[in-house]
């Protein structure tokens, strides 16, 4: 009869060893699931800028540039990221290039782990002129 009384303990004592792996796990998997989703949606913005200053004329930079900025905030994502375009307003047949980056910060795993550094998330993307 002893013997199944020092069991009772047993069962708190292995979750309270296999908790905090759990929690880290869980929070990995969320803080990549959202970088992924991130990631994504540089994705999509750099490919849809590209596709804008392909086909249309007579437009700047500026426009193609506030073109990404609106398609990421109508995605939900309104963080402040840098974006590079290049051949606007060029010949038929050149390269319009859109490149954006973000630099992705784990909010939650940085404060468990604290050498762990921010990730560039970036997406570029070359389409010809139309």
């Amino acid at each position: 009869m002893k013997l199944l009384k020092s069991k009772k303990g047993s069962v708190a004592v292995e979750m309270a060893l296999f908790s905090p792996f759990m929690f880290l796990l869980t929070f990995t998997i969320f803080e990549v699931g959202t970088a992924c989703y991130y990631k994504q949606l540089l994705v999509n913005a750099s490919r849809e800028g590209a596709r804008y200053g392909s086909i249309e004329s007579d437009i700047t930079s500026t426009d193609v540039e506030n073109y990404v900025l609106d398609v990421l905030e109508r995605n939900g994502f309104n963080k402040a990221a840098s974006i590079e375009i290049s051949g606007i307003n060029e010949s038929r047949g050149s390269l319009v290039s859109v490149r954006i980056s973000y630099a992705y910060q784990f909010s939650v795993l940085k404060s468990l782990i604290s050498s762990l550094s921010d990730i560039t998330l970036s997406s570029s993307t070359v389409m010809r002129h139309e």
